[in-house]
């Protein structure tokens, strides 16, 4: 996990951890997900950022830019 930022810069998240068996699209729990979407319509709707999936390595990734205001 790493965070950084600042007032007036904003506030970068990167998260990466090994993926979740469900997460390479094998099987799918009804519901699922849900999370991931709710959190993406809220940085957007403050101005910033989510993304998330897998990586190059196959690992997961989330990562967000969020407006810090000065």
């Amino acid at each position: 996990m790493r965070l950084e930022g600042a007032p007036g810069d904003g506030l970068s998240i990167d998260v990466c951890n090994p993926s979740p068996a469900l997460a390479t699209g094998e099987t799918k729990i009804p519901g699922t997900g849900a999370g991931l979407l709710g959190l993406t319509e809220r940085a957007t709707l403050s101005g910033g950022r989510l993304e998330h999936g897998l990586d190059e390595h196959g690992q997961f990734r989330l990562r967000a830019w969020l407006p810090w205001p000065k």
